[in-house]
């Protein structure tokens, strides 16, 4: 509705991050903590978190946040997402964007780099979450733009073309760039 939500001091940052983070979509939630430092491992837990339908709830330190910023937006750009920062201190920060514009957002402020994370992705959309008519609709106009436009321009327009959520909509995408075979092929 618009009216700004702010969380009351918990035992725990994870339900203190949930409170605010504003995921109409959730209907349970995964807790995760920290992904590995390591970058190839890190965008292996990412690309198997981006398939997952509930709500996730990762841990990040300052120094490290960036690079996951990063991560998730190549991963899952149109995956929506609550930053919060600082829960329950002077300097508390909520933020919710989608994946591809968190490395943007960061950078415009080196105080956004500052303090302790809990990052929330949100719910997919249920008709993401399963495969939907509409993202099967969707397929041919996708896979004719993924063969001449770059993977987000393709994605953005089927989107808008179609209706078809965004999030899956890319993952089909990845699919098809790197050559998966696809239910039609087998």
């Amino acid at each position: 509705a618009g009216h700004r939500v702010l969380p009351l001091p918990g035992p725990s940052s994870v339900t203190t991050a949930l409170s605010a983070a504003g995921d109409t979509q959730g209907e349970d939630f995964r807790f995760v903590g920290f992904l590995s430092s390591k970058a190839v491992e890190r965008t292996a837990q990412l690309r198997e978190l981006a398939t997952r339908p509930e709500t996730t709830v990762l841990f990040e330190a300052p120094h490290r946040i960036a690079a996951l910023a990063g991560a998730l937006a190549e991963v899952m750009p149109a995956r929506s997402l609550s930053l919060c920062r600082e829960l329950t201190k002077q300097f508390e920060h909520v933020e919710t964007l989608d994946a591809e514009a968190l490395p943007g957002w960061l950078a415009a402020d080196p105080h956004r780099l500052r303090g302790e994370f809990v990052l929330v992705l949100h719910a997919l959309p249920a008709a993401a979450a399963e495969d939907s008519p509409m993202i099967a609709s969707a397929e041919r106009l996708l896979r004719t733009l993924v063969a001449a436009l770059p993977l987000k321009q393709a994605v953005a327009l089927t989107a808008e073309a179609t209706g078809a959520p965004r999030n899956a909509l890319y993952e089909r995408a990845l699919q098809l760039r790197s050559g998966a075979p696809t239910e039609d092929d087998a």
